[in-house]
């Protein structure tokens, strides 16, 4: 597949996955994808590094389960051959309650023939757990400036 093929691919998955649709979304990755989620997993523990499309899939239905509804804005992408960067600005409605997360997060895909094979994706998790927890992580910690 070209780059333009596989940037077509990705924004294909992005409205898939964004729409809450989970087996339409896995049907984007192949079965042996290695998945990266650079986040504190103490704290988030769904997400994390994930191998299989099982694994993956039982990610993203913890994700599902958390979001009442998902949007996203592409700021930034870029294709190479078989890889994909992006930069997406999204925003997660919590299921609980009508909070809105809002965050950054940067993927990079690899794919062969049309399929997800590995992505690694990154976000700022200090805002990310925040938003997640409600809290001001900086005001609990009572910060005080050296006298």
């Amino acid at each position: 597949m070209t780059a333009q093929g596989n940037r077509q691919r990705i924004l294909d998955f992005c409205k898939t996955f964004y729409s809450l649709d989970l087996e339409n979304s896995m049907a984007f990755y192949a079965d042996d994808v290695d998945y990266v989620s650079h986040v504190p997993v103490d704290i988030l523990p769904h997400l994390g590094q994930r191998r299989g499309k099982s694994e993956v899939r039982n990610t993203f239905a913890q994700v599902y389960s958390r979001y009442s509804s998902m949007r996203y804005d592409i700021q930034v992408m870029v294709a190479e051959e078989d890889r994909v960067a992006l930069i997406n600005r999204v925003f997660f409605q919590k299921a609980l309650r009508d909070r809105i997360v809002q965050m950054d997060i940067a993927n990079f895909y690899t794919l062969r023939d049309g399929l997800i094979v590995k992505q690694r994706e990154f976000l700022d998790s200090y805002d990310l757990v925040q938003q997640v927890l409600e809290i001001d992580i900086a005001s609990s910690l009572r910060l005080t400036s050296p006298d």
